[in-house]
């Protein structure tokens, strides 16, 4: 359409010179008419997640119908993103290798609910976003559990740390969109304000407002902002809320405390399971929520168990009644988790979550 531009693609082998770009440009519109019943169409989208129209994109693998058939962008960025989102080893070995080791520890199976829930926040809307948080000790599972919730939908020796910025955090979310952001060890943030920052960023969902150069008679025009709806997997010494003295920032995150594993030998169990065998759990979700009827049986689900977390923390003050949410959400997921075959836990996580949510109210006065 714009000859110029033609001419600048002659540093990449187009054989055009500026004597024949005119013409050149008149003969790829001629060509396009002529062909316009005869090229073939794909659809393409630039980030992960549930798309228009139904189907999910898990990294490079489209989950769906047929009809809504849906390829990655040819993007460098997106495909190296892409490449943390495969399956390797078998749904038997997850679960003998990694579930087996840990199956009495709670925090293991909120850390696996709650990677199950991220993708259940969009289209059944539970709300803003959160997080979950495990802190205590350094060396007691807490990235073992961490990489063992990533493995749920790809590979755990890909999962980020820290040691990021707000922008690049802001980055990764909106192209994963409905899968979960992980961020390992928070010692390693650059500043306790950068934790902070990001919690509230993710739980909103939406990232910064940014102007660009204007078009024609604008002088400043606005960049697209980029959306996510997920939940946030977290760990490190320090709890989350621990960052920031806001009261806002503990109604957002679920934080428990203590040591997620019972001793080494189960943490080194897990975290080599977790690297032999990844990706199985999350596609057998998407799989359920694509069979028809899932979605109103998962409605009817989420409506009840919202109601009853709701009364079960109303008295234990106002933000408790707000993590209620998550625990419900916890709930639904381990609801759908077991339906695909997912066995139930030798512990009660769900009981413990409600004690977490109870306790998260303790120091909400901070201000």
């Amino acid at each position: 359409m714009v000859r110029t531009a033609l001419v600048a693609l002659s540093r990449h082998g187009l054989p055009v010179l500026t004597g024949n770009s005119r013409a050149l440009s008149f003969y790829i519109d001629a060509a396009i008419e002529a062909n316009a019943g005869r090229l073939p169409l794909e659809r393409v989208a630039g980030r992960f997640g549930w798309l228009p129209g139904g189907g999910f994109l898990l990294g490079g693998e489209y989950l769906g119908s047929e009809d809504n058939r849906t390829s990655l962008a040819p993007d460098a960025g997106l495909e190296q993103l892409a490449n943390a989102y495969r399956s390797r080893g078998t749904w038997a070995g997850w679960l003998e290798e990694v579930v087996r080791p840990a199956r009495r520890s709670p925090m293991f199976w909120l850390a696996v609910y709650n990677a199950v829930a991220s993708v259940l926040i969009e289209p059944f809307d539970l709300g803003d976003n959160w997080a979950i948080d495990r802190s205590g000790e350094t060396s007691k599972g807490k990235s073992t559990v961490g990489r063992a919730a990533f493995s749920v939908w790809g590979n755990p020796s890909m999962r980020p740390s820290w040691k990021t910025t707000r922008v690049g955090v802001e980055a990764v979310a909106s192209m994963l969109r409905n899968l979960p952001l992980s961020l390992d060890d928070s010692k390693k943030a650059r500043s306790s304000q950068d934790v902070a920052a990001v919690v509230y960023m993710h739980s909103g969902g939406l990232g910064s407002f940014r102007g660009k150069p204007g078009d024609d008679s604008k002088g400043v025009g606005l960049r697209v902002t980029e959306r996510w709806r997920s939940s946030l997997d977290s760990d490190g010494e320090q709890a989350l809320t621990s960052f920031t003295a806001d009261a806002g920032a503990r109604a957002r995150v679920l934080c428990m405390r203590g040591d997620p594993l019972p001793d080494g030998d189960t943490a080194t169990e897990v975290g080599l399971g977790c690297v032999a065998h990844y990706g199985h759990l999350g596609r057998r979700v998407i799989e359920f929520l694509n069979r028809p009827g899932s979605f109103e049986a998962v409605q009817v689900q989420w409506d009840n168990l919202s109601t009853r977390w709701a009364g079960e923390l109303r008295s234990a003050g106002a933000v408790p009644r707000r993590l209620s949410r998550i625990v419900a959400a916890l709930h639904l997921s381990q609801w759908i988790a077991q339906e695909v075959g997912l066995p139930e836990p030798e512990c009660d996580p769900l009981a413990y979550a409600r004690s977490c949510a109870a306790a998260g109210g303790a120091d909400a006065d901070q201000p």
